[in-house]
């Protein structure tokens, strides 16, 4: 019975005893809670195939992508290949994959230690400080790049 036809549904008029008119009810609501179940079964089976549909989408569009890029690697088109996936990428739902690059990069960093040294007097210290190997020490850089001042910065394709 569809959900029109439930709703529709009136308190037939031959029911006159009380007891004809509860069980009359108490199947009208059965036959609606069914109903909901049924339309909650659906519900789920339509949600779980878009959620499979999406999820295949994107695994067929990286597989494009990964098809691309390695034509792209063989035919040398990889620059162009680069300006028009950007370009095309802005007019997509899903976006394909751009090329990564091996890049070699080198930086000189300033690089402040702190440590305590024993000393007769301020020249002794410093000279100390002069002979320090920083291979001695255990060293991890913490905090954001932003405090990291660099002095030189060169990256070139590899």
């Amino acid at each position: 019975m569809s959900y029109e036809e439930i709703i529709s549904r009136t308190l037939p008029d031959a029911l006159d005893t009380w007891s004809d008119q509860t069980r009359w009810y108490s199947e009208f609501v059965q036959e609606l809670k069914d109903a909901l179940l049924a339309t909650m079964t659906d519900r789920n089976y339509w949600q779980t195939a878009a959620n499979n549909s999406r999820g295949n989408h994107k695994d067929d569009v990286r597989r494009i992508s990964e098809a691309l890029i390695e034509e792209a690697d063989v035919r040398g088109w990889c620059d162009d290949y680069d300006k028009f996936v950007e370009k095309l990428n802005g007019k997509l739902t899903v976006a394909l994959e751009t090329r990564e690059r091996k890049y070699e990069v080198s930086a000189t960093y300033i690089l402040k230690v702190s440590t305590t040294i024993t000393a007769r007097n301020i020249e002794d210290a410093n000279d100390q400080a002069g002979e320090l190997d920083l291979s001695d020490y255990n060293c991890s850089i913490r905090g954001d790049y932003d405090d990291i001042e660099f002095q030189d910065l060169d990256i070139e394709e590899a």
